[in-house]
């Protein structure tokens, strides 16, 4: 428009007959936390908090944001980041004139705080506070805080996007009517509608509630981070019965080749059952009860994380076993079926968005608030294509270095004294200062189904002579299936002396079966992409799968084999026993 307010529209086929389809409303607004002054440090997520509170409708009716949503038959929510804040509905398609009204209603057309909101303010201002401080009892996001901050220094992308308890005690209706003023207008301001709509009408509706905003200047970019020039260590000693442990390096971008690298290089180092953490450091080595690596892309810069969890008279072993792990992405070029395999995860993500309208809505929003234009997702993987092993090494080595990271280890008060904690976080520092470079086929069953029928909604039934039960729905809209394989089963059934026996069992039925073990198995189906795991609940018992429709027969195949023959390996049953006790100790760390 001609103040800048920018509005995208991806109109979806109708679904059939008897079926009103859904629509997703996203608003985007180009300005979170790292846009914020001094005086403002917590208010982008505070106005946030405080568009839900009621407003008045074009024609003078009392509502809040949420109820008018709900009883369109929709659900809404909200979130807030270091660039971004955004308010997203689903409704009915029918109600998307009324849905996309109402969050104008709720965010644009009015004060969202005005001087007679003073008392709304007060009560919000308290929930953000108990909000602050929840986050503050959890170990888990206590001490990925504190290294985040480490990590970043005095950029703004150090500071929690919530702010702190006397930073939000500080923020007065004038400093969010002022923060308001500035960022919801013009060209900071991204609407974007996904499903089966009128394009004319939407088109219509968003001219006459939107062209009349101030104009303004697209969001500005900011100077990225400075990497660290020496390790940063925190080892803390906090009332825990793990040891949490934190590292992280800067690098990248969201929309740059060296963040699809990092992007890729975090996928093979820590996602997934086969990944490299997984497999060396918490299987074998045994080391950790869980790890995770992941690449976090913003607009001005990106962080490339690995978390852990390990009983604490691990902890040092721990923290060197996963320094080294990222030392070695840095030194050897990643095999050709890691690449593989990260590469499909990582693509397979694009097909799995497309499942929804939400989905497309936040990848068309969050790609288009990143690089201001339409596109930026497809240069995303066009350079993922591009990416080979090599150039994946040399930007791991160019920023994954011994002396440009932080590492936080949060450790048992009750254990752990501070002399001993001292004497650990010297020895970590010095580590790192170092290390700066230096088959057999299946059987085919003669089982075979009867006559598969159709009812009434579309949804096909066919029972097998073992009395195994087939439900299948076709939706032609996206290349993917999502299955489960359940039977009665779970706690219900359980007898007293084999108390967790159904959790132990849905933990490894995809972990071994006769023809493969539970490595291969987890190598080949995250190597297409594909999910496959065992649950366990009050009264059921099974496996669920989900996975690109071209690579069913495969994933099918699996499902079927992990529940028919699975082997229960003693090893493999080892590591869940272990698993399980260390996340029942964890617990005890969670008020929750």
């Amino acid at each position: 428009m001609a103040n800048g307010v920018w509005v995208v529209i991806l109109p979806t086929a109708r679904p059939g007959p008897g079926y009103r389809g859904v629509v997703s409303v996203h608003l985007w607004v180009g300005a979170g936390a790292a846009a914020e002054r001094a005086s403002e440090h917590g208010c982008a997520h505070l106005l946030e908090h405080m568009a839900f509170k009621p407003f008045v409708d074009q024609q003078g009716n009392t509502g809040d944001l949420a109820g008018v949503v709900e009883r369109l038959g929709g659900d809404v929510n909200a979130f807030t980041s270091h660039d971004e804040t955004v308010f997203h509905a689903t409704v009915p398609a029918d109600q998307v004139g009324a849905a996309l009204d109402a969050l104008i209603d709720a965010t644009l057309a009015r004060e969202l705080v005005g001087n007679h909101d003073a008392e709304q303010l007060a009560r919000e201002r308290e929930v953000v506070i108990e909000e602050i401080r929840q986050y503050h009892d959890d170990p888990s996001s206590r001490s990925l805080q504190s290294l985040i901050g480490d990590l970043h220094g005095e950029h703004c992308y150090g500071r929690p996007v919530i702010g702190s308890e006397d930073e939000v005690r500080s923020l007065t209706p004038a400093i969010l009517r002022g923060w308001h003023r500035r960022q919801y207008r013009g060209a900071k301001l991204l609407l974007v509608v996904t499903g089966p709509v009128d394009v004319a009408a939407v088109q219509a509706q968003a001219s006459e509630r939107l062209a009349g905003l101030p104009a303004s200047e697209p969001p500005s970019r900011r100077p990225g981070p400075t990497p660290l020039t020496e390790p940063k260590i925190r080892v803390e000693r906090a009332d825990v019965q793990e040891a949490y442990i934190r590292i992280g390096w800067l690098g990248g971008t969201v929309l740059d080749a060296r963040g699809v690298a990092l992007d890729v290089a975090a996928v093979a180092l820590g996602q997934g059952e086969s990944s490299r953490l997984s497999l060396g450091i918490r299987r074998r080595a045994q080391l950790v009860s869980d790890v995770h690596a992941s690449y976090f892309g913003g607009v001005v810069g990106g962080a490339f994380l690995v978390s852990a969890q390990a009983d604490a008279d691990l902890a040092e072993r721990a923290c060197i076993a996963l320094l080294a792990e990222v030392d070695a992405l840095a030194r050897v070029p990643l095999e050709a079926d890691e690449l593989g395999r990260a590469r499909a995860l990582l693509q397979s993500s694009l097909i799995y968005r497309r499942e929804t309208v939400q989905g497309q809505a936040h990848a068309l929003g969050y790609y288009a608030t990143a690089s201001g234009r339409l596109g930026a997702e497809d240069d995303y993987f066009s350079e993922l294509a591009k990416l080979d092993p090599e150039r994946v090494r040399a930007t791991c080595a160019e920023f994954l270095r011994g002396d440009q990271l932080a590492l936080t280890l949060l450790l048992p008060r009750d254990r752990i004294d501070a002399r001993a904690a001292r004497s650990l976080a010297a020895r970590l520092r010095e580590h790192c200062q170092v290390a700066k470079r230096s088959p057999t086929k299946p059987k085919r069953s003669a089982n075979k189904p009867a006559r598969a029928e159709r009812d009434q909604f579309g949804t096909w039934h066919a029972r097998l002579a073992s009395g195994l039960r087939i439900v299948a729905r076709l939706d032609p809209s996206v290349p993917v299936v999502g299955g489960w394989l359940v039977w009665p089963g779970g706690l219900r059934l359980e007898p007293a002396r084999a108390g967790g026996i159904a959790s132990l069992t849905g933990i490894l039925l995809n972990r071994g079966t006769s023809r493969r073990d539970g490595d291969a198995l987890a190598r080949e189906v995250e190597g297409l992409a594909a999910v496959l795991d065992g649950f366990a609940g009050h009264d059921s018992l099974g496996l669920q799968f989900e996975c690109l429709t071209a690579n069913l027969p495969t994933i099918l195949a699996r499902t079927l084999e992990c529940a028919a023959d699975p082997i229960f390996a003693d090893a493999e049953l080892d590591e869940a026993r272990r698993i399980t006790l260390a996340d029942l100790e964890a617990e005890l760390d969670d008020p929750g």
